[in-house]
């Protein structure tokens, strides 16, 4: 080997000067293995360069899904504070001092919102009817009173919502101030992806006793003096208060759906709803409905066919007897089939009857690519809404939900014999019932 390199002029030359001498063969030693831990170096540089870089777009991404979950949960607060606000007596007798009075003290007093201004819109001629700031009022609705949400980012700490109700045709502004958790690029390229549904809002949906939602007086009528009964009450306060971001009630997101029909120009006007058992609960959601129906919306109640006729009775005192107007936007259907077919005549046992149909429990608005589902356990009934254990989910995922609509379109069909004629529920005959296949 040696004689091989020195043969090679240049080679040559240079091996014998570094032979000559110690220092030069000590300095091309350190040369050598400086060389190698340079490029050694470099490439562990790449490669940490590179694992730092994934780490980096992990993080972002995981707080960007949490800064999402977090303008959620403003935004959704916010909703329940219009709510709340809309929903109180003051709006019945129309007086417009009285209205503003109420307006104002919420503005001073409210503890869980800062809310900056109040409305309350005439909806007929679209101008400001009242308002916490008497200037305003008889102006026409526009700029800056947007009918749509959106959210403007000034100097990031400062967050204006607003929000269209339409329970009493009222209008608020909600101020926010959130704790700054990523850079605002990040935040605002996030808000344009919740607004495009890429990133679809899905939540576990439950019902337990809410201390908070029943009131104390409801629920010291539960607890009465049983301290185990007692221990169970604090329990269930302090599991809510500590529970995940990912986690709501029923009752908040049937309001959630039925709001997204509000607020939002969907293309697909249809609330599809399939519960086998209902109560007055429709009661506490039919202004909802009626601003619904009201907007061009159709709703199709699913329901498990009864046989018995205060059930039905029910149906027409708590769904349709608060839907006076745009009845002809609605229409209910039930499906109930017998494992055994055979005719029903007077003398039918109907305890021989294997009866099955309708137990699941769904509820959609709009179309899949733009609406959103709701299933779960809680029919529409008080006990599943307030009291039983319950759950569920509730979602925004388009795939998600043109599997519900699917679904539900399909029993839809399937029941298209036992229709039922509205106007057959004004008077209804003291016989039992039965779907129209059997009779």
């Amino acid at each position: 080997m040696r004689r091989s390199l020195s043969g090679v002029p240049v080679l040559g030359t240079l091996v014998d000067v570094v032979r000559s001498s110690f220092r030069r063969k000590l300095a091309t030693a350190l040369l050598l293995v400086f060389l190698v831990i340079s490029i050694g170096t470099v490439g562990l540089y790449v490669q940490v360069g590179g694992l730092l870089e994934e780490n980096v777009e992990q993080s972002m991404t995981a707080a960007a899904e949490t800064e999402a979950n977090e303008l959620s949960e403003w935004n959704e607060r916010n909703r329940l504070v219009v709510r709340l606000l809309s929903e109180h007596p003051v709006y019945e007798d129309g007086d417009r001092a009285n209205v503003r009075a109420y307006l104002q003290t919420q503005q001073e007093e409210r503890p869980d919102a800062a809310i900056i201004r109040a409305y309350v819109i005439d909806r007929r001629n679209q101008t400001v009817a009242t308002s916490t700031n008497p200037t305003m009022e008889r102006r026409t609705v526009g700029n800056p009173l947007s009918w749509s949400e959106r959210f403007s980012f000034r100097d990031f700490d400062d967050v204006q919502v607003h929000t269209r109700r339409l329970w009493r045709d009222a209008l608020s502004d909600v101020n926010i101030t959130p704790s700054p958790r990523a850079r605002d690029d990040v935040i605002e390229g996030l808000l344009e992806q919740i607004d495009d549904d890429v990133i679809a809002p899905t939540y576990f949906v439950y019902t337990l006793p809410d201390p908070d939602a029943l009131g104390q007086e409801t629920m010291e009528r539960y607890v009465d003096d049983n301290p185990a009964l007692r221990r169970e009450r604090a329990r269930l306060k302090r599991w809510k208060n500590e529970r995940s971001n990912d986690i709501r009630r029923f009752t908040e997101m049937t309001d959630r759906l039925f709001t997204r029909g509000q607020e939002r120009d969907l293309e697909e006007r249809v609330v599809r709803i399939m519960t086998p058992y209902d109560d007055d609960t429709f009661s506490e959601y039919t202004s909802q409905l009626r601003s619904l129906l009201r907007d061009g919306y159709e709703l199709r109640l699913l329901t498990r066919h009864t046989k018995r006729r205060w059930e039905w009775e029910r149906l027409r005192d708590n769904l349709l007897g608060d839907l006076e107007e745009n009845r002809d936007k609605v229409t209910i259907r039930t499906y109930s089939r017998y494992k055994e077919y055979q005719r029903i005549i007077s003398e039918t046992d109907a305890t021989d009857l294997a009866e099955f149909g309708i137990h699941a429990k769904l509820q959609t608005v709009g179309h899949a690519s733009e609406g959103a589902a709701l299933l779960g356990s809680a029919n529409f009934m008080k006990n599943n809404y307030n009291w039983n254990p319950e759950c569920g989910i509730y979602t925004e995922n388009a795939n998600f939900v043109a599997a519900a609509i699917n679904f539900f379109d399909h029993v839809w069909e399937l029941s298209e014999a036992d229709e039922v004629d509205l106007s057959n529920l004004q008077e209804i005959p003291k016989r039992s019932f039965y779907p129209s296949y059997y009779t």
